[in-house]
């Protein structure tokens, strides 16, 4: 991941984007990506509204198939206090005792 939204992901699928290497073509994904990253750009709400519209097009469009997410698990001591990382891995040289 490269920063913590959602774009990192979405940017990839529009029609221009080098990441693009199944050559996805979709001039309503392309038309929404550049409002969220032009009009809706400090609308919170219609940004999100219309960042999940775009998740629903390449999903529906069969662009993408998700076949696996990453996930972890962790059992937590209430005695200490610890941080996650946006990856969710707990970073030792945070943790300390309450």
């Amino acid at each position: 991941m490269e920063y913590q939204d959602a774009l990192t992901y979405l940017d990839m699928w529009i029609s221009t984007s080098q990441m693009n290497y199944g050559q996805y073509n979709n001039p309503a994904y392309d038309e929404l990506y550049y409002k969220v990253t032009g009009e809706l750009a400090l609308d919170t709400k219609g940004r999100e509204n219309a960042m999940k519209e775009m998740e629903a097009m390449i999903l529906g469009d069969a662009a993408i198939c998700p076949l696996y997410q990453l996930a972890s698990c962790s059992l937590a001591n209430p005695n200490y206090k610890w941080v996650k990382n946006v990856a969710g891995v707990v970073q030792y040289q945070f943790v300390s005792k309450k």
